[in-house]
């Protein structure tokens, strides 16, 4: 005799499985990174950022340079319109904003970066990172 199993009620009526959920964890190589932020760092300065003027880095680092992002130098992003300045790391403020993007965003990230990189996604990675939020529409 097979003993069938019982479904949750909640499942029967259309509702969540509890027993459902599929997570998965991915952790980029030190390389990918660089270059994820790499490109963030460059669409976000050809257009994805309209309210910062101009970013200053510390020191003789490039933002548009993985390699060099990956060494976490300070950056300053002054407001295009008014005195303005907010202070963090370059790497840090990719991966706080990678991190605090909702999970659906997140995992496309992660399954097809090239494919969703674009000015809103930059603006949104590089605000996330921060500010800790979306500051600016």
């Amino acid at each position: 005799m097979i003993n069938a199993i019982e479904k949750p009620a909640e499942y029967e009526s259309g509702g969540l499985n509890p027993n459902s959920t599929i997570s998965f964890q991915h952790t980029p190589k030190y390389q990918d990174w660089c270059d994820m932020a790499e490109a963030i760092w460059i669409t976000a300065c050809q257009g994805g950022i309209t309210w910062c003027d101009y970013i200053h880095t510390q020191g003789d680092h490039h933002i548009m340079d993985g390699e060099d992002i990956g060494k976490n130098f300070f950056v300053t992003l002054h407001d295009a319109e008014s005195d303005d300045r907010w202070k963090g790391r370059s790497m840090d403020i990719i991966m706080d904003g990678i991190a605090l993007l909702d999970i659906d965003l997140k995992a496309q990230a992660v399954m097809d970066f090239y494919g969703i990189l674009d000015a809103d996604f930059a603006d949104r990675v590089i605000q996330l990172g921060l500010f800790g939020e979306e500051v600016f529409a």
